[in-house]
């Protein structure tokens, strides 16, 4: 499919979307148990579209530009936190690489979440870097994390290619300083 996926350990718990013309539109990669599962969403155009990303209590729900496009069962770390992702992207873009959005920090005074970005080879994009940090904001109720705030990022690849994924963390410690925003 897409060589980001390449590297992933299928025995990680991760979840990505892909908006890639080259292999006929819209792609939910889901890698989880040890097998990996990919789900043909639609067909990616030169408009901008909205994915959705929502995990909540053992279900993962996709949705593009506010329709549900697939719901899969996928177990978490931490059952109770609720995950949700917001980007958006068009497939007639054509960049030099793919980008990395890392959680960088979180700051429980003000329920912020900052991203630092960063190429594919780990090294921090110069031009996205004047920017930073961009966040979101993030509200707990009752043990729930509700990620749903507006951390917007214009995401471009190569060839048209833009991709996020989710990663649960695996400790408790640092429930958001795994998650990784692949694009």
């Amino acid at each position: 499919m897409v060589s980001v996926y390449d590297k992933w350990d299928v025995n990680d718990i991760k979840l990505g979307i892909s908006l890639d013309p080259s292999i006929g539109g819209f792609w939910l990669r889901v890698a989880k148990d040890g097998e990996i599962s990919d789900y043909n969403l639609g067909t990616a155009d030169a408009h901008y579209h909205w994915y959705k990303i929502e995990y909540d209590h053992g279900t993962v729900k996709v949705y593009i530009d506010g329709d549900l496009k697939k719901t899969v069962s996928m177990r978490l770390i931490q059952p109770s936190i609720s995950l949700h992702a917001n980007a958006r992207a068009r497939g007639d873009t054509v960049n030099a690489q793919f980008r990395e959005v890392r959680v960088d920090a979180i700051f429980p005074d003000n329920n912020e979440v900052h991203f630092k970005d960063y190429f594919d080879d780990g090294t921090i994009d110069p031009k996205w870097n004047v920017k930073n940090p961009s966040w979101m904001n993030v509200t707990e109720q009752d043990g729930v994390l509700d990620m749903s705030g507006s951390a917007e990022h214009d995401m471009w690849g190569p060839s048209g290619i833009a991709t996020f994924t989710l990663i649960q963390a695996l400790e408790e410690q640092q429930p958001l300083s795994k998650i990784l925003l692949l694009v």
